[in-house]
């Protein structure tokens, strides 16, 4: 597996840089060019399996991949080995990933994968990975420590993390409801998801009920296909009422005592 050639400059860990990753880097002008060029430089480098996550919202998201069929996104900081490099902020060297029991697998025939942290403005803001079928170079550590300190360093010149696209908040949100149990608390939860949403001040949640009469019986089928079916309905339905059941922000007083009277 080779690493490339070509002139090299210093990088803060010491270890040579070559300039093609500096070049592609500083040429990136957004977070996501920076990640995938950072990827690209791999792949280059000989690494078929190279993946790039940041830390948005509390949860890993994959910003730049090469050489898988699926990818893992809006991972919990607590899952798999780039879960566990993000907390402890140290480089994860596993030699036999399929029997780590923190492993995630995206490739079934992996043997090897190291992983390191991001560093950015300093604290860890995400981690570069790298997973291969055959052996990785001793030197792996060091070269994606490297390369991970220039890429922290261009997200720092190009003004941190970015923030996250409102449909991957809106995902975030409705994993995070779906997951949690319906209590009190979830209309409290569902409000500060709308409010973080919006971008709103003020909000509320009310939930309606439309009353109506007794079924006659008659088939339905036969009432819709005489046309009379959504008449009948209409007829039948007593009037909609709705409940105030949760509100937040300046005007929440004022929103919680809204009735249909």
């Amino acid at each position: 597996m080779s690493h490339g050639s070509g002139a090299r400059r210093q990088s803060a860990s010491g270890a040579g840089v070559p300039d093609d990753l500096d070049r592609a880097l500083r040429e990136a002008g957004s977070v996501p060019e920076a990640c995938q060029a950072t990827v690209d430089h791999l792949v280059h480098a000989g690494y078929p399996l190279p993946s790039v996550y940041l830390e948005q919202s509390g949860r890993l998201r994959c910003q730049a991949s090469h050489g898988y069929w699926q990818v893992y996104d809006g991972m919990p900081p607590a899952a798999g080995v780039i879960g566990r490099t993000f907390r402890t902020g140290e480089p994860q060297v596993v030699r036999a990933p399929l029997e780590e029991e923190a492993y995630l697998p995206a490739v079934t025939e992996v043997r090897e994968e190291v992983c390191v942290p991001i560093p950015v403005a300093g604290r860890c803001a995400g981690a570069l990975n790298v997973e291969t079928v055959d052996r990785l170079p001793a030197d792996t550590p060091e070269v994606l420590t490297t390369a991970a300190q220039l890429l922290g360093q261009r997200i720092e010149e190009l003004g941190g993390l970015p923030a996250e696209s409102p449909m991957r908040r809106l995902a975030t949100h409705a994993l995070t409801l779906v997951q949690e149990p319906v209590d009190a608390d979830a209309l409290e939860r569902a409000l500060a998801a709308a409010a973080e949403l919006s971008g709103l001040s003020s909000g509320m949640i009310a939930i309606t009920k439309t009353v109506t009469g007794p079924d006659d019986g008659a088939d339905p089928v036969a009432r819709a296909r005489a046309g009379d079916f959504d008449r009948e309905v209409a007829a039948r339905a007593g009037p909609a009422t709705w409940q105030v059941t949760g509100a937040f922000g300046p005007l929440g007083d004022q929103l919680a005592g809204l009735t249909t009277e």
